[in-house]
């Protein structure tokens, strides 16, 4: 890298989400800053070549990653807490609440359903707490919280 502040930048780790990383949020509750999750999106074009019939609906395959942040001075790493197969995520975000003390998320996949999650065991699983059918033919892009409690 190049540039007047390129002596500034370093890296400190890579992590390979093996498909498109399409949308990471890192969860703004204190107490639980350190989460990151992540999730992937891409086009499964080998379905396609296998079976034509099928081309004209896309399969769209992505992985849910829970990412936890250690707070080392010297060398801060990100550490993998879970990796679940999912459709294609389009969109993340985390809810302004906590449900029974743990943070929450919503996600919205290439199927067609949005669903609202707990994270627990201090960042080591996610369960389901609610869901969504939007149907195949409706692709979500993006999701938002609507929080009324601070419209002032």
């Amino acid at each position: 890298m190049e540039g007047p502040n390129s002596g500034n930048i370093r890296l400190l780790q890579e992590f390979d989400t093996k498909l498109f990383a399409d949308s990471v949020e890192w969860c703004p509750l204190e107490g639980s800053r350190e989460l990151l999750l992540c999730g992937t999106y891409q086009l499964d074009e080998g379905q396609a070549e296998q079976n034509p019939e099928a081309a004209a609906f896309q399969v769209r395959v992505g992985k849910l990653y829970l990412l936890k942040l250690t707070n080392c001075r010297e060398c801060p790493q990100l550490f993998q807490q879970l990796c679940i197969e999912t459709p294609g995520i389009l969109d993340i975000k985390w809810g302004q609440t906590v449900e029974d003390g743990h943070p929450v998320f919503a996600l919205v996949n290439a199927a067609g359903e949005v669903t609202v999650n707990k994270v627990s065991d201090h960042g080591c699983s996610v369960s389901k707490i609610s869901a969504v059918d939007l149907g195949v033919e409706c692709l979500g892009l993006s999701l938002d919280w609507s929080n009324r409690v601070n419209s002032g």
